[in-house]
């Protein structure tokens, strides 16, 4: 069959029309470009230089107003009336320490930002590189990365599923042109373009061929223009980013109902406006989280740049909750779970119809150009080497027309002219179909249809796919020539992946095109249950009710067969509206409607840019092992943010309650200096903690903010209850030489409560920082060893801090003693037993973890019928 290239083809229809007609539109001389030839090199590269990349881009903020937008984060404002405070009250030194906490947090604030944006700049801009168009330069064809695409580019649009890459108007109409702008204007329905009508970047080409010539690129586009209007606002509202706000609001509702206790209290004993003051700056500054919401989003990002190294490309942050939640994974046979390298046996021939005939039409049933082929075409052009008069004789052939996949015929068909100048439309497609169509023109005898049908049922047992293929020469009736038989093994070890899959709590549903009879059997040699549903039952029953009968057969099957891009739409439907968290896979243009209405939408390898476009995950790498550890991976970020939450919690109500009652009891407030200290080393521990963290949730992870509120409490409690036992026994009992005497009464009023707050320092130190191999495993801090980075910091600032106590750094150069040192540590260690012990017991007591069950099954109902991200 004689190769060719379809944008020449059309070019030369086009060459042909404009001499025929002169009147171009307006776009040419707009951009001084040639449609004929296009650009010249020089004329582009002069454009690329004027105009910039064809990329999106965020609005850049001045380094003057990216630090007042930091500067305006809630723990932030916190800590500059802490030093506005200390400014009334003319304590310098305090001063310097908060502006140099706060230049701290804000410069390394901004450097996170700047690299993650760096790191996500250029991910885009690689992926971005990938993609390519034919774009017409100096006459000639050539194929340039979308980036490089100016305005006056003549671009060749022709792929089925592509993205159009700029905004532009089309020069002819011959080519049958429809666009998808459901993204852009809401229309269900595909729109033909003709000659002159725009097009709009990010809208996806459904079919035919067109040449564009490029108006608008990157930030000029409609899109780009819009994303402008809209750059500022928030988009990060989901599970975590509610939580943060439930969580900022409480914990200053708590300060606040403790500072006016206090207020009144003070106001009572006649205590002076600095010591109120004092006592509002102790709170203040201690009592609230300062930086809990840029580390939750610094862990996701992080964590989200460790999935790009397994081979996961997650586009939007958000959708690590709904991924680490998921509970039904819904997953395309075809490429995932198999092998997707269809092999062909001897293929099923009609009576007098030899195999290389069959063969023969079925090579010729395929696109023109090679980029376009499917996995079918592919494997029949493998499979045609074994056939030598079929490949022989497919050179001789030429392509005249070509019609894809139509969902509505189940079919695909050619027109092709042979050697001696006959025409012949080649047929290949669904068996039923392709007999309907063969019996239906009287082609085919109706006992002859129904003995194939026996055929393709019997092949279908023993695993084999059928695909039927015709032929219709000149004016005579559709011929049947035979089936096809094919098979797509499963992957190695995949049903020891499902198995752990399931160990995970996701409910693995398999989806295929293939007849119910192939499922099954593919279903059985993977380890999944044997509940395959046809998706004839979706339409032949009212499914929009969630009691109805066939919504309790999709909730429990174990896959679905002869399924269509329509039918993933409405099991996603289904399965949300029984209060499911679903992720789905696709690949092609007809599953971005899927992929978008499910909470997790994947993009398996190779898929079409247009489903790329509609999910949250682009999978770089083919199988259902990348899948599984873009799972685990999630559910790792999740659990990582999760328990540092919990943790800066626990630490805020640790030192409120503390503090509070020590204000109360004792009308004295800690010294400053101790405080910021704790604040600081608090800080630098916490570094630690954005890194990825090996453990994760065995079961679909549930974002809980009661049990959060109630994890917190009690650890808070448990550390307040030991500080404050600590604190009796240290100031009740602490020498002047910084040794500990257990006789003396409680409380003291002297030169001695320096020192003894220097033990307190020290002991507030150890045990908020040990807090964190609780919070990170549950409690059980002895079932995993915590990362080495992370005990090599928490070592480091508690040798540290215990110098600070033992050379009396804290208390005007009077050492402590190493016995109470000692105790001290001791103490701490009981503390934390205590806590882990509490901690843990929270964690086993039945019906603790799912207090906020029906909050979220009544979250994930609302996101349903809109869209979910």
């Amino acid at each position: 069959m004689t190769e060719q290239n379809p944008a020449n083809d059309l070019l030369e229809k086009k060459h042909t029309r404009s001499n025929e007609d002169d009147s171009e539109i307006d776009v040419h001389e707009e951009w001084n470009t040639d449609p004929h030839t296009g650009l010249t090199e020089g004329e582009a590269a002069a454009r690329l230089k004027k105009h910039g990349p064809n990329v999106l881009k965020s609005k850049a903020l001045t380094p003057v107003k990216t630090i007042l937008k930091v500067l305006a984060q809630s723990g932030l404002l916190i800590l500059e009336t802490a030093a506005i405070t200390a400014v009334a009250l003319r304590d310098w030194i305090n001063i310097g320490v908060i502006c140099s906490l706060i230049c701290y947090i804000v410069g390394h604030t901004i450097a996170e930002q700047n690299e993650h944006i760096s790191f996500w700049q250029d991910l885009r801009r690689s992926m971005q590189g990938a993609v390519r168009n034919l774009v017409l330069r100096n006459g000639d064809m050539v194929e340039i990365p979308s980036l490089n695409i100016v305005p006056g580019d003549v671009v060749y649009i022709e792929k089925e599923g592509a993205i159009i890459p700029a905004d532009g108007r089309t020069v002819m109409d011959d080519g049958n042109l429809e666009v998808d702008q459901s993204a852009i204007t809401g229309e269900s329905e595909p729109v033909a373009k003709h000659e002159g009508d725009m097009c709009f970047s990010s809208t996806v080409v459904v079919q035919g061929e067109a040449f564009l010539i490029v108006q608008n690129t990157g930030c000029d586009t409609f899109v780009g223009r819009t994303m402008s209007l809209i750059d500022n606002a928030s988009s990060d509202l989901r599970a975590f980013g509610a939580l943060l706000q439930n969580v900022g609001v409480g914990i200053i509702l708590i300060n606040a109902l403790i500072l006016l206790l206090i207020w009144v209290l003070s106001l009572y004993r006649s205590n002076s406006v600095s010591k109120i003051l004092r006592f509002t700056l102790n709170l203040v500054v201690l009592g609230v989280p300062t930086v809990l919401k840029g580390r939750v989003r610094n862990i996701k990002a992080i964590g989200a740049g460790d999935l790009t190294k397994k081979k996961v490309i997650l586009q939007n942050l958000s959708a690590i909750e709904s991924l680490a939640g998921a509970d039904i994974l819904c997953v395309d046979k075809t490429g995932t779970l198999t092998r997707n390298r269809l092999s062909l046996a001897e293929p099923y021939c009609h009576e007098g119809i030899e195999p290389d005939d069959l063969m023969l039409i079925a090579s010729l049933t395929r696109p023109g150009n090679d980029k376009r082929l499917d996995p079918i075409d592919k494997a029949v052009r493998r499979a045609i080497r074994h056939y030598s008069r079929a490949r022989a004789d497919l050179l001789k052939y030429k392509m005249l027309d070509y019609q894809p996949f139509s969902i509505s015929t189940k079919m695909m068909q050619s027109l092709v002219e042979s050697p001696s100048g006959e025409r012949i439309i080649c047929v290949k497609g669904a068996p039923r179909a392709v007999l309907e169509l063969c019996s239906r023109d009287g082609g085919l005898r109706p006992d002859s249809a129904d003995r194939y049908k026996g055929t393709i049922a019997e092949s279908a047992k023993n695993g084999f796919r059928s695909l039927g293929v015709a032929r219709k020469r000149g004016n005579r009736k559709f011929e049947l020539l035979g089936f096809m038989l094919m098979s797509d093994p499963p992957q190695h070890h995949v049903a020891r992946l499902i198995k752990e899959a399931r160990s995970l709590g996701l409910t693995i549903k398999m989806v295929t095109g293939d007849a119910k009879i192939i499922a099954e059997r593919t279903a059985q040699q993977m380890g999944l249950g044997q509940n395959i549903l046809e998706t004839s039952q979706l339409e032949e029953q009212n499914s929009h009710s969630v009691d109805s009968l066939v919504s309790e057969l999709v909730e429990t099957a174990d896959g679905f067969a002869e399924v269509f891009p329509e039918h993933k739409d409405e099991i996603v439907r289904i399965l949300q509206e029984r209060g499911h968290v679903v992720a789905i896979t696709g690949d092609g243009v007809a599953d971005s409607r899927c992929l978008k209405r499910a909470n997790v939408g994947i993009a398996v390898e190779g898929s079409s840019e247009a489903a790329q476009a509609a999910s949250d995950l682009v999978l770089l790498m083919p199988g259902f092992r990348t899948v599984l550890s873009a799972f685990k991976g999630a559910r790792q970020i999740f659990h990582c943010a999760y328990a540092y939450i919990v943790y800066q919690l626990a630490l805020a109500l640790h030192l409120v309650i503390f503090l509070s009652w020590w204000m109360i009891s004792q009308n004295e407030s800690l010294d400053f200096r101790s405080l910021i200290l704790i604040l600081v080393a608090t800080e630098i521990t916490g570094l630690g903690m954005p890194k990825n963290d090996p453990l994760f949730s065995k079961s679909p992870a549930k974002m809980r903010p009661m049990k959060i509120w109630g994890s917190a409490i009690l650890l808070g409690t448990s550390l307040a209850f030991g500080t404050g036992i600590t604190s009796m026994l240290v100031m009740s009992n602490c020498e002047r030489d910084g040794s500990l005497c257990w006789k003396r009464p409680f409380p003291i009023r002297d030169q001695t409560m320096v020192l003894g707050e220097q033990l307190l320092f020290l002991q507030i130190v150890l045990t908020q920082h040990w807090l964190i191999f609780i919070t990170r495993t549950n409690g059980r801090f002895w079932i995993s060893i915590s990362p080495m980075h992370l005990c090599s910091t928490i070592i480091a600032v508690d040798i540290v801090a215990t110098c600070f106590c033992l050379f009396g750094s804290l208390a005007g150069g009077v050492n402590t003693n190493v016995a109470a040192v000692t105790a001290i540590w001791i103490i701490s260690f009981g503390t934390f037993c205590l806590a882990a012990g509490l901690y843990c017991l929270l964690h086993h007591i039945q019906g603790t973890g799912d207090l906020m069950y029906e909050e979220i099954r009544q979250e994930t109902e609302a996101e349903v019928g809109g869209d979910n991200r």
